[in-house]
This record gives structure tokens, sequence and C-alpha cells, in this order.
């Protein structure tokens, strides 16, 4: 295809979008706003991940009819807002405050010793993790601290969910491995 034909569908295209948009952005932001009437904000942003996702299928959504298109425009707000809403309540699920752990820690204990012992653990853990490679560090962070899954980190780092755990079992024991290096050099 040269140049000025394919220049000339992707003019179609992004006019076809702006219409859609123009067309269906308030039913958008009223779908979006029944999961999410407390944040404005999370509403937008549902509604430009949708939008982005339906420029994703632009000749499908051309051959379809009146009533399937505002089906499926209202499906994909629909979907992506309890995509976001999962990711919502794994973020708020994996942060907690330091001084809510600290807490925690001082109820748990039964010890000055268990307290002692639970921080040069953490100590340990924070070295052995500085030690790591970058990408490895973002991985575990991703992981454990963020939530997210395989499927997710594998679309971050451009490979697949199998390639990924592979990677976290690898980086666990090299982790492991710094772990007991730095207790072994403590000694």
């Amino acid at each position: 295809m040269d140049n000025s034909v394919q220049r000339e569908k992707q003019e179609g295209e992004s006019a076809f979008i702006i219409q859609l948009y123009h067309n269906y952005s308030r039913l958008m932001y009223f779908t979006a706003k029944k999961y999410f009437d407390d944040d404005p904000q999370e509403c937008e942003d549902v509604v430009q991940e949708s939008i982005l996702k339906l420029v994703k299928r632009t000749e499908l959504l051309k051959s379809l009819d009146q009533a399937r298109l505002t089906s499926y425009v209202v499906t994909t707000v629909k979907n992506t807002a309890i995509t976001a809403g999962i990711r919502r309540k794994q973020k708020v699920q994996s942060t907690i405050s330091i001084s809510d752990l600290s807490e925690d820690l001082v109820k748990d204990s039964t010890s000055v010793i268990d307290i002692t012992i639970a921080r040069e653990s953490k100590a340990e853990l924070l070295h052995a993790i500085q030690q790591l490679k970058p990408e490895d560090r973002i991985l575990l962070e991703g992981k454990y601290y963020l939530g997210y899954d395989d499927r997710e980190l594998a679309k971050a780092f451009a490979t697949t969910p199998a390639n990924i755990r592979m990677r976290l079992t690898r980086v666990r024991r090299k982790l492991f491995r710094l772990m007991q290096e730095t207790e072994v050099m403590e000694r």
C-alpha cells in the first residue's frame, strides 16, 4: 500500500473515531460513572483507555450496525471500568503505611528479641534487594509490592507469562543466595 492510500485510510479511521467519541462520549462517561461515581478522574481514565481499545478495533466497529456498535462501546467501557476497579483495589490492598507496619510488628511480637530479629531480617532483605539488577528489582516490585499478575508483568516486560514466572524464580533464588551470603559475612 502506498503512502497516500495509507494516509487516507488513517485519516478515515481518525475521523470515524472522532465521530464515535462525539456520538458516544456521554454514554461512555455515564457507564464509567456507574463504577467510579466518587472519582471523576478515574471515569476520565476509563473512558480514555476505552477509546484506545476501540481505536484498535476500528475496522470491526465500522462494520457494525448502530445497535451493535452501541453495545460494543458500552461493553468496552464496562470491562475497562471493571479492570480499573480491580487494579485500584489491588493497589489499596498492597499499600500499607510504615506506621501500620511497625504497629503490627509490635502487637504481634512477644519479645524484644522477636522485634530485633524481624528488623534484622528486613535489613538483610533490603540490602540483598539493593544488590540486584534494576530490572530484577522492578520485577519484584511489580509482583510483590504493586500486585501485578504474570500477564500484566509480561506485557510490561514485552515477554510471555511463562518467561516472567521463570525470571521470578531465578530472581527469588538469587535474592535468597544474597541474603545467605550477607548472613554468613555478618557471623
